[in-house]
Order: structure tokens, then sequence, then C-alpha cells
């Protein structure tokens, strides 16, 4: 990933960002916190929380320009200005949604998440965490958005999703549908690939409302 110069030298400084942050709520993150208090903390953090903003929109537009451009395109943005919209409009999650446990921003809880895992984490370790929920927030808003055009596909796709990740046959490798390791020759065999699944989803007839039946559908077609 290739970040811009005016944001990727003040990126050096995350580390120090994520400390000050985590220090400054930290004797405050057993419980909610009165609107007053929390104003002030945020005040005292204002430029490491504005210095995380600048990085989660860097990546975020990264994401979404990839997703843009790339094979599997979610996005259908003319330009620019609506891929920066659109990372705009992925942040608020973090920037603009308060926690229902502390009243802090949800980016509070971010570095928290990360702080409770690894006391001193360096700038690699907080990248690598940002940027994992920088794309939780853009894959969110994309299924948000094919909602928006095709409600019923999403739905299906979801449920066919939840029935592979709970399956014993089946295992989901970067939106690849593979046989289990423990999993049998025979349902190897008849293991349905992610062709075969899209294809079931987009079935003229009407699709089986048990999940399972509907891969096993899908595998008998082979």
């Amino acid at each position: 990933m290739c970040l811009p110069n005016r944001i990727a030298e003040p990126m050096l400084d995350l580390a120090c960002a994520f400390r000050r942050i985590s220090e400054a709520f930290a004797p405050h993150r057993d419980g909610w916190i009165e609107e007053r208090l929390r104003d002030r903390l945020e005040a005292l953090v204002e430029k490491e929380l504005l210095l995380l903003y600048r990085c989660c929109y860097a990546l975020a537009r990264d994401c979404i320009t990839v997703r843009t451009f790339g094979r599997f395109s979610a996005y259908d943005f003319n330009g620019s200005d609506e891929v920066d919209d659109a990372a705009c409009e992925a942040m608020l999650k973090l920037f603009g949604r308060r926690s229902g446990r502390t009243g802090c921003l949800a980016i509070v809880d971010v570095v928290d998440s990360l702080c409770a895992k690894n006391a001193a984490p360096e700038h690699d370790d907080i990248l690598r965490w940002l940027r994992a929920a920088v794309t939780n927030q853009v894959n969110n808003l994309a299924l948000t958005r094919l909602a928006g055009k095709n409600p019923q596909y999403v739905k299906t796709a979801r449920k066919v999703e939840r029935y592979i990740r709970s399956s014993e046959r089946y295992v989901l490798e970067r939106s690849i549908v593979r046989p289990a390791r423990d999993a049998s020759p025979a349902a190897e065999v008849h293991m349905p690939h992610a062709g075969e699944i899209i294809a079931l989803c987009g079935h003229y007839r009407p699709l089986p409302t048990n999940v399972p039946a509907a891969a096993d559908r899908a595998s008998a077609r082979r």
C-alpha cells in the first residue's frame, strides 16, 4: 500500500498517538463517562484523534480504490470525489459513532482493543490493526449499498456464507470455498465451488428455504 506523502510522514507518530489515547481514557474505560469529562478527554487528545482519522481515511480510500478498479469491484464510482465521499462515510462508524458501554468514540475502543492484546504496539502492529478495522467498515458500506440495489441477493448470500462457515464440510479461505481438511473423500467430491453457489443464488427457480439443502442442491447439479 502506498500512501500520499502528506499522510505517510505524520503516520510515523502512530505508536505515540495510540499510547496517549489509551492513557487518557484508561482510568474511565470501565463504565459510562460523563459527557463533560468525555469532551475534555477528547480535547486533550484531539491531535492524536485527527492523526488516526487521517490514517484511517487514507486506508479507506486505498481499500475503496482497489475495490473500484479491481477484479471484484464492489463500487461503481466515476471520479475521485465519490471515492472520497465513500471513504468519509465508511469512517463515520469509527469517528461518528459512540460506544454504548463508555460513550467514547468507536475509534477509542479500537485503540483499547489492541492495547489490551499488546501493551506496547509498534507502528506496524497499529497499521495492521487499523487496516483491519477500516476494511470491516468498507466491507459493511459495500454490503449496505449492494443491499439497497438487490436485498434478496444479499440476504441469500449471507445465509449461504453462514452455513459454509458453520459447516464441518467446508472452509472459506479468502472468499474461496474449499473442502475441510478432515472432510471425507465423498464430501470432497460433492464440494460446491464458489461459481456454483453464485449461480444458485441467482437461479430463476425459487431457492430452498433450508440453506444446507440449497448448498447440497448446488453440488448435486455438478
